[in-house]
């Protein structure tokens, strides 16, 4: 109930004190899966967003809140804020078949200055270059698979970003979390560094990051090849272990027309450092730890991926995607069409279909309408 309120009077203070921006979204998500076993297999969700924003003068703030209802759950639990700062989630009904809960997922102030951003609060931070794969983003990355990108989970933390003379700037990020106690532990938290520099037509990324015991460095390039951007994003990792592991992706994209359409392409490699040889194996902590939490999807090492965007018509885009897990001769094509049925209204579809060298055959129809308001 203390939620409750803390919801209805954060938006009340924007709306009546500070007469702030306010936006509104309508989601539904679907989702039929079926393999050669079990057919059928179905969950759907609704969402509602609310973003709240206002500036005055150096400062701002935002507020967004969700409601979310998913049907055939399977019986989980939102338990989404439970290792995060503050938890601002509340489940509101939960069973075999329906979960509802609501939260707050961005609720943050920043102060600007002419070189410099200040932000504190729940915010969500993306690094990197990957298209289907990142390994940069540490932070909630998406899902390669994932239909709906528009929002990142949001975090507790503390952002600073400094602009220096010669146009190169610094992000520094502190993300204190909580262990499964309840406790704020320095062993789950995130203390990280960016230093972002453009030499010639080169971009340069240079991260440091304390990551859940973990000592990381990273290094991301992006340069111009003719007319086409070539991207290098790599990670290495001391793990609390003291195993050292390096993951990378490196890209390649290209825009061009034909037969009067604009068609848009890429290439991606992914070198999961992480990721299984062979088989999969229960004893490889360092990756499952990292599955468990959501930074990495992928269970073996190296995946190829491309994908292009086809503009059929202004309103209309067609996206196939495929991904080729290089290892076990597994393909994951994924084909999506994008349709902006009015100027706030799109509808999303995505065919998954998933081939294995064992004819474990998968498919999946994935649909996502969203309403802008």
């Amino acid at each position: 109930m203390f939620k409750f309120f803390l919801y209805c009077s954060v938006f009340i203070c924007f709306q009546q004190a500070l007469a702030g921006d306010f936006t509104q979204q309508l989601k539904y998500f679907g989702n039929n899966s079926s393999t050669a076993v079990n057919t059928g297999q179905s969950f759907s969700i609704f969402s509602y967003r609310l973003n709240a924003s206002e500036t005055s003068n150096d400062f701002s703030a935002v507020a967004n809140y969700e409601l979310n209802t998913i049907n055939n759950s399977g019986g989980i639990y939102a338990d989404i804020d439970k290792h995060r700062l503050f938890n601002l989630s509340d489940t509101l009904d939960s069973s075999n078949d329906r979960l509802s809960f609501h939260r707050l997922d961005r609720f943050f102030l920043t102060y600007k200055t002419s070189n410099t951003i200040s932000r504190i609060g729940r915010q969500a931070v993306t690094w990197g270059n990957g298209f289907v794969f990142n390994n940069i983003d540490i932070f909630n990355p998406f899902s390669p698979l994932s239909l709906d990108k528009e929002y990142k989970t949001g975090d507790d933390m503390i952002y600073f970003q400094a602009l220096d003379n010669r146009g190169d700037d610094w992000q520094l990020i502190y993300l204190p979390r909580r262990n499964d106690s309840g406790d704020i532990s320095s062993h789950e938290s995130s203390t990280a560094v960016k230093y972002h520099s453009i030499i010639s037509d080169t971009e340069i990324d240079i991260m440091l990051a304390y990551h859940y015991d973990d000592n990381v460095f990273g290094l991301g390039i992006s340069h111009a090849v003719a007319d086409s951007l070539w991207r290098l994003d790599l990670t290495h990792t001391q793990t609390r272990d003291n195993a050292n592991i390096t993951t990378l992706v490196t890209n390649i994209d290209y825009s061009w027309v034909f037969l009067g359409r604009n068609i848009y392409g890429f290439l991606e490699l992914y070198h999961n450092g992480f990721g299984n040889k062979d088989t999969i194996s229960i004893d490889n902590i360092n990756l499952n730890s990292r599955i468990q939490r959501g930074e990495i999807f992928m269970l073996f090492r190296n995946y190829l991926a491309g994908g292009l965007t086809i503009e059929l018509h202004p309103l209309l885009s067609l996206a196939p995607t495929l991904i080729q897990d290089i290892d076990n001769n597994t393909t994951s094509l994924i084909t999506s069409l994008i349709y902006n049925l009015k100027q706030n209204l799109v509808l999303s579809t995505a065919l998954s279909h998933y081939y294995t060298t064992e004819q474990e055959d998968s498919n999946s129809l994935n649909l996502l309408l969203s309403y802008y308001f």
